[in-house]
């Protein structure tokens, strides 16, 4: 008997962008960002057993679904999937092979890129159909008993549900989004790394602002039986019940409340294509970021405020530890690149990496 080969498929998945909304979803609120047209690739070979091996670039993972699961062990994440895919249905094994065209560690959801690939992948091996919210849970989930991290669930949806030309405004109370097209003229997304790589652990930070918007919650509770996220605060009950919070978490609250707003407004504005309005709120949402949430380095909101100084420039703001995300007049992105280049090189010692960003699809098998 001849034995036939297991059918190889693929699968891709993009970054993103989150242009207003970050730290938003963990507490039920509102995002919106773009999935770009760099990904993640995963190729996938079925298997008879019950064997998953992942390739990279830089590592090999073998993962065996009938031995104790290693949490937390190097790229535990890709692990993560397999497991909860494994608790939905048996999977069989397969042998994948990962690539990716999105900087690693640098804020554009290169780590849910791969997972949304890898989660299409198996669950292909196995016949399962997954809609666009199964897979962006089933990554939450994966990051969150795996990966150690307690992730929201922009950076997966945005990975599994984005439309080409379009942004994503995602409800995360609601489990919805809704598809905006990208209708702001001249306005280009151009993102700007710093290639930062000695800064805190980016994941430990941002668990670390979760728990302390769920400690506000609790404090709240003593005047506000009801309220169960910070999704169910106004900004009027805030100014009234707000001065029992100690100051840091009465600025993490004032900036989770302020970017909702700005979030549906950036919405409003891309509907009624208005760059500049855009710019404005994005201008806003990262001196929020900075001084209520805490969160960037210094490299970037030098960067930021450098970009804001010049002409072309609609707005920027941080949108990871080494990452500015800016919307750029299309005439001038050539120029203001140039002149944030040297700025930053002479503020830093290093070398500017810069590309534009479009409004790519989501997550897909490759035929």
């Amino acid at each position: 008997m001849v034995k036939v080969a297991a059918r190889v498929r693929r699968f891709r998945a993009p970054g993103r962008v989150t242009l207003m909304g970050e730290h938003t979803d963990y507490n039920d609120g509102y995002a919106l960002a773009i999935g770009i047209d760099r990904d993640a690739t995963v190729t996938m070979r079925a298997r008879s057993d019950r064997i998953v091996t992942a390739t990279g670039s830089d590592f090999t993972r073998v993962i065996d679904l009938d031995a104790p699961p290693e949490p937390h062990a190097g790229h535990a994440d890709i692990e993560g999937i397999a497991r909860v895919l494994d608790d939905r249905k048996p999977l069989r094994g397969a042998d994948l092979t990962i690539e990716t065209t999105i900087a690693a560690h640098a804020g554009l959801g290169s780590s849910a890129a791969v997972e949304m690939a890898t989660a299409l992948a198996l669950a292909a091996a196995m016949g399962i159909e997954l809609s666009k919210w199964e897979a962006a849970q089933i990554g939450q989930r994966a990051n969150h008993a795996f990966a150690g991290f307690r992730s929201g669930i922009t950076d997966h949806l945005v990975s599994a549900a984005a439309v080409a030309g379009h942004a994503i405004l995602i409800d995360a109370r609601l489990f919805e989004f809704e598809p905006i097209p990208w209708r702001l003229g001249d306005a280009a997304v151009v993102v700007f790394d710093g290639v930062i790589k000695h800064i805190d652990d980016t994941h430990a930070t941002a668990n670390d602002r979760r728990r302390e918007c769920e400690d506000a919650v609790l404090i709240l509770r003593r005047e506000l039986p009801g309220l169960n996220s910070l999704r169910d605060l106004d900004g009027m009950t805030f100014a009234r019940v707000g001065g029992i919070l100690p100051d840091v978490l009465r600025r993490r609250v004032r900036y989770v409340l302020g970017e909702n707003v700005r979030v549906r407004e950036a919405a409003d504005a891309l509907r009624a294509s208005e760059p500049a309005r855009i710019g404005t709120l994005m201008a806003e949402s990262h001196r929020s970021l900075r001084d209520d949430y805490e969160i960037g380095t210094p490299e970037i909101d030098a960067l930021v405020g450098r970009a804001l100084e010049l002409e072309g420039v609609y707005g920027a703001r941080m949108a990871g530890a080494s990452i500015m995300v800016a919307l750029i007049r299309e005439r001038s992105v050539v120029r203001v690149a140039k002149q944030l280049g040297d700025a930053y090189k002479r503020l830093s010692g290093r070398k500017l990496v810069t590309y534009r960003v479009a409004a790519g699809a989501g997550a897909s098998e490759v035929q």
